[in-house]
């Protein structure tokens, strides 16, 4: 009977090494960053970007208009994305909240697409990795910072920047395909200055560069 029970407990740990063997710690990491940006949706006010946008998607979801009755410091795409969600579920902060986390996570996940055209896959993942972990989401740390985890205009033009940059570098056989994707690249980059003006800087680059 004791043997039994020396071979079972033998073989419970090799199968507990195996498994520690097996776990990716990586991707452990990364799922707790992606829960510590969710956290960070509920988590304080942000008085400077939210003072901002905020009143401006909810003048619109009541029938404002842009540039008219809508008052911007930083661009309007935030406000265009946002205003039908907050007309459709309600004038509810975490409304915007849960829509700029959807942002940030497209933002990061772009961007290791692009990472990929231009490194390993060891080296994307880990930029990738970086990128995930630097987010503002910390500020809910310290209640005493006057930020969130709310996504800024900044995460919007990244998207739409990046966004361009993978439809510039695609490769096509068809060249109508590569023709259109271009253009739609060249879309893309002019409209990110829609979040901030700086990002025109960007297509302004891109477009001496192609040149």
């Amino acid at each position: 009977h004791g043997e039994i029970e020396m071979a079972s407990l033998k073989e419970m740990r090799f199968h507990s090494g195996n498994y520690l063997k097996n776990f990716n710690y990586f991707y452990a990491v990364i799922v707790f960053l992606v829960a510590i940006r969710f956290i960070a949706v509920f988590w304080n006010v942000d008085t400077y970007h939210e003072g901002d946008k905020y009143p401006s998607i909810i003048e619109m979801a009541q029938g404002g208009v842009i540039f008219r009755d809508v008052n911007h410091i930083y661009g309007f795409l935030m406000t265009i994305i946002n205003f039908p969600l907050v007309k459709f579920f309600g004038n509810y902060l975490i409304v915007t909240r849960i829509s700029g986390f959807i942002i940030q996570m497209l933002l990061v996940l772009v961007s290791y697409r692009l990472f990929k055209n231009f490194a390993s896959l060891t080296v994307s993942k880990n930029l990738a990795f970086f990128l995930l972990g630097i987010s503002n989401a910390w500020s809910w740390i310290n209640p005493n910072i006057g930020a969130s985890g709310n996504t800024w205009p900044t995460h919007y033009g990244m998207l739409l920047v990046c966004l361009s940059l993978l439809l510039i570098i695609k490769k096509s056989k068809s060249f109508k395909v590569e023709f259109v994707l271009f253009v739609l690249a060249g879309f893309l980059s002019a409209a990110a200055w829609s979040a901030r003006l700086e990002f025109i800087t960007v297509w302004f680059l891109q477009t001496l560069a192609i040149a």
